[in-house]
Parts: structure tokens; sequence; C-alpha cells
């Protein structure tokens, strides 16, 4: 009965391992990527979309309000370096909130493309289409128009930071798991996790050109900001230098 007990624990060990540390390349392009990013030449920053949560001991959720726009601007910026560095013009999109209040039609349509983003994503996550086609609508030449640019970076975080009591019971929970399994396995359970999602898309067709996101580099805290623009520039790394 151990014996069997600690086989199921080593192969869902050996899964997860495998899963995490995978350093594969992991972006996706359009069909016609080859030919169209070479009219590629301005870009533009829509505003990230981060979820950032504290876990507590009890097992809640706490939105961590006053990291979010940190995070969001530290990711803006090296995106914007990133890219320059690359040979591409940056065009500045305000969309404060503001502005929103101002310009409802845009808060609608910053609403709309944000829930495709998120559909196209899952779907592409979810290897829904044999062919990388995936568009955020026609709500796209909005913010095309305000910004002048030629493509929108949309890019999605979500990390989440344990408490002390937190990391402490996940410490107990894998001492226990190796004692279960007679010390063979040591379960490591990361204080803290970031998940980010970046695509770029053609802002005259509102199709989606390039996707990544950084599978295999997630065990980072957010708030550290030079843990979290390594991330992004890991992430942007594959994408082409602008064609001159």
């Amino acid at each position: 009965m151990v014996n069997k007990f600690k086989k199921s624990f080593i192969m869902i060990f050996i899964f997860v391992f495998a899963i995490y540390s995978c350093g594969c390349a992991t972006y996706l392009v359009h069909p016609e990527f080859k030919e169209r990013y070479k009219l590629i030449k301005t870009f533009s920053v829509m505003p990230p979309e981060v979820i950032v949560y504290k876990i507590t001991f009890k097992g809640d959720n706490l939105l961590m309000y006053d990291l979010i726009p940190i995070v969001a601007q530290n990711t803006i910026e090296e995106i914007k370096d990133i890219l320059t560095k690359k040979g591409y013009e940056y065009k500045e999109l305000k969309l404060d909130s503001d502005f929103l209040e101002k310009n409802p039609e845009i808060k609608t349509a910053l609403f709309n493309v944000r829930q495709l983003f998120n559909k196209a994503i899952n779907d592409i996550e979810m290897r829904k289409k044999k062919r990388f086609e995936y568009t955020l609508g026609s709500d796209i030449n909005l913010f095309t128009d305000l910004s002048g640019s030629d493509i929108l970076i949309f890019v999605k975080e979500e990390g989440f930071k344990k408490s002390g009591g937190e990391i402490a019971k996940d410490i107990a929970k894998s001492l226990l798991i190796s004692i279960a399994t007679l010390g063979s396995v040591f379960v490591v359970y990361y204080p803290s996790a970031t998940v980010i999602k970046i695509a770029v898309v053609d802002g005259n067709t509102g199709e989606i050109l390039w996707y990544n996101h950084n599978i295999g580099n997630h065990n980072f805290d957010c708030a550290n900001e030079k843990a979290l623009k390594a991330s992004v520039r890991s992430v942007l790394r594959p994408f082409p230098i602008c064609f001159k």
C-alpha cells in the first residue's frame, strides 16, 4: 500500500515538474505574419489587465489594489524599452480613468476588446483552432485612431503573493508528503507567481498577429520590478526586429 501511494506521488511530481520546467518556444503567429510584420513601424501599449492577489493562511484571495497600477506601469515601460530597441516607434496611448469617464464609447470599446482578448487567449491555450486566426473585432479601430500606431500590444498579468502563514502551511504540507512517501519526494510550493500573456494586434483588422506567455518562467513576485521586467523581456524576446 505504501509503495502504491509513493508511486502515485512520484508520478504527480514528475508530471507537474515537466509542465512548469518546459523551456521550449511558446510563441504563436498568424499564418501571414512573416509578410505582414514587415509593415509594422509603430506600436502602442493598451492598458495592461492586471490581477494580483494575496493568499492568506485562511485561503482568502485579497485583491492587492495598491500593487496593480505599479505592475501595469512597469510592464508598459519595459515593453516600450524592448520594442524601441528593436527599431519600432512608440506611440503613447492615454486611457486613464478620467479620459474614459469623459468618453463612454471608448470605455465600452475597451471593455469589449478585453472580453474578446480574454476569450481569444483561452481559445489559443485550448488549441481550439487549427490555424492561428483570432480577432478582437472592429472596436480596435477606435484605439488605432487615438494612437496612430500600426499595432496594439495587449497584456494580461495574473499574480499571487502568499502570506507568511500560508507559506508555513505549504512547508508543513510538503513535509507530510515527504514523510508519507518515505522521504523520496519534497514538493516545492512557490511563495509567489506571475503569469504574463502578451498579444500583438493588427491596428487595422483587429487580428492577433503574434502571441506569447511566460510558461516555465512564472515563479517570481510581480512586486519585484527587476524580476517582472526580466519576464516581460523574455516573453517579447522572440518578436522580430523592425524590418527596414
